[in-house]
């Protein structure tokens, strides 16, 4: 209608003129959604991340408003918005700052929601210390980076068996032969290298 257009007009002028608190009464008395994102990009383009964060969140633009609280370092208003995020790279900003909150369970949770299937393997297995989720995870996704970092773990716990395992699922059927050749696991490693290897792998 033509009251609203006039109205919404009004609003974005307050916030370009600088009156940001007579600004966010208003835009609030409207209660336009289209409103509230013009108005939060205003405010953000002057830098007013607080309050664009605010609108962008009344918009309905979760990722813009968790983007902003994650940027400013309002991780408790980030929080609440994490399940309505669906950009990835903002998860895998939440994951980091969980993860140096020593918040290992909700920085794992936010890699998985990240799509970041190699930094919730390392979690599991650096952090979390539930090993078993993170070798069911490389072998159900079969990630080169993920199996790396199994490979590692079960070396340095002496799991040599494993190791191999993982290693060629890393493509790294060298180390795999030159593992199993150093600690007697040639047999083991033919089991699982099946078919795929050459002879001279074999001998």
């Amino acid at each position: 209608s033509f009251a609203r257009a006039a109205m919404s007009g009004v609003v974005r002028t307050t916030f370009r003129l600088g009156d940001i608190p007579r600004g966010m009464t208003l835009v609030h008395q409207a209660k336009n959604p289209v409103l509230y994102k013009e108005c939060a990009a205003i405010l953000e383009s002057v830098k007013q991340f607080q309050e664009a964060a605010q609108l962008y969140e009344k918009g309905g633009q979760y990722d813009k408003a968790a983007g902003i609280y994650l940027k400013t370092k309002n991780y408790s208003l980030a929080a609440p918005l994490m399940d309505k995020v669906t950009a990835p790279r903002i998860h895998q900003e939440y994951a980091r700052v969980k993860e140096d909150q020593g918040q290992w369970a909700e920085a794992e949770r936010a890699y998985h929601l990240a799509k970041d299937v190699d930094n919730v393997i390392r979690i599991n297995l650096d952090c979390l210390k539930t090993p078993e989720r993170a070798f069911a995870l490389v072998r159900e996704t079969r990630t080169p980076g993920g199996a790396r970092l199994a490979a590692q773990f079960c070396q340095q716990n002496r799991d040599y068996s494993s190791a191999i395992e993982f290693l060629l699922l890393a493509r790294l059927p060298d180390d795999a032969f030159s593992l199993a050749r150093q600690h007697d696991q040639m047999l083991r490693f033919a089991e699982i290298l099946g078919d795929r290897g050459t002879m001279e792998q074999y001998i």
